[in-house]
């Protein structure tokens, strides 16, 4: 039995994923990244899936159920941002937004997609880690 070897992606389809920030020097990145966009603000950028995935791009904000409601009547998809993997999962469909609805709490955050001047929707404040306190006495 022979092992036929898969042939090299495109050039085109290379520079495609370095244009739109999921592939880096270790090939496509399944995680999300933070990344500036053209129009100079944040986004996390990165795959919508395991398998024939598209890329995803999306403002860093957690979306409250109400700013998801708001997103998705506007036409702007929201997907699911997982914590501890760092990857984005989506669009999010009727039965997902029923079953895993947007909350500030749990392993994913929802995320809209981003639209350059687009609106702001209804969000939780992303919490801002606070620095410990290096100074603390001896416990002894």
């Amino acid at each position: 039995m022979s092992i036929k070897s898969k042939p090299p992606m495109p050039t085109w389809l290379k520079n495609q994923l370095i244009d739109k920030g999921v592939w880096n020097a270790d090939g496509i990145n399944r995680k999300a990244r933070l990344q500036h966009h053209s129009c100079g603000l944040l986004v996390l950028t990165g795959l919508d899936a395991d398998t024939c995935a598209w890329p995803a791009t999306c403002d860093p904000t957690w979306l409250t159920p109400l700013g998801e409601a708001l997103a998705l009547i506007n036409g702007t998809p929201t997907y699911d941002y997982w914590i501890h993997a760092k990857t984005i999962d989506g669009p999010r469909t009727a039965q997902r937004i029923t079953w895993l609805p947007a909350a500030d709490t749990g392993s994913t955050r929802v995320l809209p997609a981003h639209t350059c001047g687009g609106p702001n929707y209804p969000r939780y404040d992303i919490p801002t880690p606070t620095p410990k306190d290096d100074h603390d006495d001896a416990p002894f």
